[in-house]
């Protein structure tokens, strides 16, 4: 019974690390989106929905100001499909293009 037990905790564990896995590359992929295309976000919240590993995911993105004008901060938050538990945040900046 109690190798039965270990069993289903470590089954258990195992899809919670890969479900957290892959909600941390959703929120590095939506930073690394910024980054790749150049784009000065506006200041707000945006949100929407991705799959990754074949798990549908919720990401909510905040843009926000900083004191040096050329700097964006964007907080990322990525759900479970539900909305219900959050599984990764992670912050970065984006830069304004020079002209």
């Amino acid at each position: 019974l109690s190798a039965l037990r270990a069993m289903g905790a470590t089954a258990q564990s195992s899809a919670a690390l890969r479900e957290h896995t892959l909600a941390s590359w959703v929120a590095q992929n939506r930073l690394a989106m910024h980054r790749a295309t150049a784009a000065w976000p506006a200041i707000g919240q945006y949100s929407g929905e991705t799959e990754q590993g074949r798990i549908k995911l919720r990401w909510e993105e905040k843009v926000s100001g900083t004191p040096n004008a050329f700097f964006r901060r964007v907080d990322v938050r990525v759900l479970d499909a539900r909305g219900e538990r959050t599984l990764a945040t992670l912050s970065g900046f984006a830069v304004r293009p020079l002209r």
